[in-house]
């Protein structure tokens, strides 16, 4: 294709391979100069930037007021920790409740890619990554976030881990705490309006134990130009149109996240109500709280099969918090290497 969008690494190492073409080149059909430097990093490789973000999402928890109510647990308060969160959910967990379908209410819903980050931009200085696209958490660091599963698991938090694996890879409609069967979740803003199918349902900053959110404005995808097109003018034009046309911003809305154009989302924004408008409001408490992240570098891409993968070993028993983070960070340390 002569223009497609991607996410997470794919900019950077696409970028790296030369299968991208320089924006610059094309910068009569595509302006960048309106969007916010943070929002172009990740698809900045060497000072040359190879795509424009579709819009912005941002790490956030999600609670079902109802199921606290139920249990008779307290809505979690702006500024919670973790230990918070882990009693919260242990509580609701192991107090026996079923949602209308008859099935058990876990205290949360967990999907580790969904938060992995956000904790290690809470206890690292730099986050998961640094900005020469090393490694930036320690397995120390790693291993508290699997500490705090294993005390989730402990205390009737989490459900059994053949259900945690199996959540894995759930699409938002079919998560647990969408079919109200959790009290707690974490994911994208872009997520709420899924999510409120389970109820009355509220976001709020996650739980932190420093003085990080560790939450950052991610691009949910950048728009990019194949290298190799024959038309690259027709395609930067292409992209132009998706990005600022406001006839194009009035059918795509938030659904690929909140824009960073002023223009375009001064077109979005009064269209948008309930549970997009809660998400757009998430996203302007972000931008003045938030961090700033360093770009997901190439190598990257193994993080959420890795986290996944050793978060498996340390619910099963089959390894220490200590030994999966030790793991971990060998794997993504050498993938980033290579």
């Amino acid at each position: 294709p002569d223009v497609f969008a991607l996410g997470g690494a794919k900019p950077q190492e696409y970028g790296e391979l030369g299968a991208l073409l320089d924006l610059s080149t094309v910068s009569e059909q595509l302006g960048s100069s309106a969007y916010p430097d943070f929002s172009l990093t990740s698809a900045t490789v060497d000072d040359t930037l190879y795509g424009l973000p579709t819009g912005g999402n941002a790490t956030a928890a999600f609670i079902n007021v109802g199921i606290f109510e139920q249990a008779g647990v307290p809505l979690p308060q702006e500024g919670w920790t973790w230990d918070d969160l882990v009693a919260a959910a242990g509580q609701i967990g192991s107090a026996g409740l079923t949602n209308e379908s008859g099935n058990p209410i876990y205290g949360i819903d967990l999907r580790i890619q969904d938060i992995m980050g956000t904790y290690a931009a809470q206890v690292s200085e730099v986050g998961m990554y640094d900005w020469d696209g090393k490694l930036g958490v320690d397995a120390g660091q790693v291993a508290g976030w699997y500490e705090i599963e294993q005390r989730l698991l402990a205390n009737g938090g989490l459900p059994d881990p053949s259900v945690v694996t199996a959540n894995w890879q759930l699409p938002p409609d079919q998560q647990p705490f969408t079919i109200g069967q959790a009290a707690i979740t974490f994911g994208y803003t872009n997520l709420m309006s899924a999510y409120s199918a389970a109820g009355e349902v509220q976001m709020m900053l996650p739980p932190t134990d420093t003085e990080l959110s560790g939450v950052a404005l991610l691009p949910s995808a950048y728009w990019s130009v194949n290298a190799a097109s024959e038309h690259p003018q027709a395609a930067a034009m292409l992209v132009d149109w998706f990005l600022h046309e406001p006839a194009a911003a009035e059918l795509i809305l938030d659904t690929r996240g909140v824009p960073f154009n002023p223009d375009t989302l001064a077109v979005v924004s009064p269209l948008l109500e309930g549970p997009a408008k809660t998400a757009a409001d998430y996203v302007d408490i972000v931008f003045d709280e938030g961090v700033v992240a360093p770009p997901q570098p190439a190598g990257g891409s193994i993080m959420n099969e890795l986290s996944q993968r050793m978060e498996a070993e340390v619910l099963f028993g089959r390894m220490t918090p200590d030994e999966a983070a030790a793991q971990w960070t060998d794997e993504l340390g050498a993938a980033l290497a290579e």
